[in-house]
């Protein structure tokens, strides 16, 4: 409590680091960042063990519903799409905002990628091997893998290349920006993490606004949700739990699991079958 008082300069006798608690968001960074200091000190060999690891599993917090709810199922998943489409295209700025938006959602929806993936990679990073198209990715913890590229998601990329004035497909080693600002021809600025955060929050907003009914989920709805999105519907189009894991590099296969939700609903009719007959 004596690290928390009102917001006053930091030259000030009464100044205070905090002008309130922590929100549980912090609270759960800030347990992130000592546990990975904690992890240091084991990897180092200065410790046994990983206390706030330790307590994490020992901890199940019953309150938390297992499966993911933060995605979009099929009905909004059309209507963001609809929405991309309705983006003005009548001037060459307004022309770019709907073209970088496009490739954008195709891109998070497709490959299930973290936003900080998007914005730190190059097109260099999309390769073909044995004439099939795979895109590194420089994922969470400095870990590379490796996402299939299929025929919608390359023809959304040539399309995208085309627009910004660069050839079809890219060159080995080509450091241009995956996802870009462009400033002249054929030529594409670095965009930040923040940056395709936010495009991504407009283009949720603007679809709450076609679906009232739905607005509350819509405009809460962000980057990661595309994440989790993805998986939900390869799972649902019948693409295998294993295969599903490996394109969003899960440490775990349970965590996949998570985004069966057809499994579950599937689970809850059969038991259907077993009750006390009229009551």
């Amino acid at each position: 409590e004596r690290w928390i008082g009102p917001a006053r300069a930091r030259q000030h006798p009464d100044w205070k680091p905090f002008t309130g608690p922590l929100a549980p968001s912090s609270i759960r960074q800030a347990l992130t960042i000592l546990g990975a200091l904690f992890q240091y000190l084991l990897d180092a060999g200065y410790l046994r063990g990983n206390p706030l690891a330790l307590a994490r599993r020992q901890k199940r917090s019953l309150a938390q519903p297992p499966g993911v709810e933060r995605y979009l199922d099929a009905e909004l998943w059309q209507v963001v799409q609809d929405t991309l489409e309705a983006l003005p295209r009548s001037g060459a700025r307004d022309l770019h905002h709907y073209e970088r938006a496009r490739w954008l959602f195709h891109l998070l929806y497709l490959t299930g990628a973290r936003r900080t993936e998007v914005a730190r990679a190059v097109m260099g990073d999309i390769v073909q091997r044995r004439g099939l198209w795979w895109w590194r990715v420089l994922g969470k913890g400095n870990k590379i893998g490796d996402i299939p590229v299929g025929d919608s998601l390359l023809a959304a990329l040539q399309r995208y290349r085309s627009h910004c004035g660069l050839p079809p497909l890219p060159l080995p080693g080509e450091a241009t920006p995956l996802v870009g600002r462009v400033n002249q021809p054929g030529k594409l600025d670095t965009l930040s993490d923040k940056a395709i955060y936010l495009i991504v929050k407009q283009v949720f907003r603007l679809a709450a606004e076609r679906e009232p009914a739905q607005a509350e989920r819509l405009a809460a709805a962000s980057t990661h949700w595309l994440r989790h999105t993805a998986a939900s519907h390869q799972l649902e189009a019948g693409v295998p739990l294993l295969v599903v894991s490996q394109n969003l590099r899960h440490a775990s296969i349970q965590t996949t699991r998570k985004y069966l939700h057809t499994e579950d609903d599937a689970r809850h009719q059969a038991s259907q079958a077993h009750g006390l007959g009229e009551i």
